[in-house]
């Protein structure tokens, strides 16, 4: 299992040169998807092992982002993973119920 703050500067993550604070989603999940190709690119053992990206609040958003991301850099053969399961699981705590019954439709017809 691997858990990551991101974007940097969450959590414990930071950096040193505020340049490399990321400003959009998109931005964050390509740092993430680096740490990936990092990671997994590396140790032929991951590499075997399914990644199953899990989420919760607004990661649950972040997580299609990512998981996008990291799609298309299996696809570009840059990094050397299989993602794992046929379904998208997110758990998110939103405060607008219109928010709310459009996330429960992605979650339950996958739109």
């Amino acid at each position: 299992m691997i858990t990551q703050d991101n974007p940097v500067g969450t959590g414990y993550s930071f950096v040193e040169d505020e340049k490399l604070f990321v400003k959009t989603d998109d931005e964050a999940a390509t740092d993430l998807t680096t740490l990936l190709i990092k990671l997994f690119n590396r140790d032929e053992n991951l590499q075997k092992s399914p990644l199953y990206i899990v989420a919760e609040s607004y990661g649950g958003k972040f997580a299609v982002t990512l998981g996008l991301s990291a799609f298309k850099a299996i696809e570009d053969k840059k990094l050397k993973l299989t993602l794992g399961g046929e379904n998208l699981l997110i758990k998110c705590t939103i405060f607008s119920f219109r928010s709310q019954i459009s996330l429960n439709l992605i979650s339950i017809y996958g739109y």
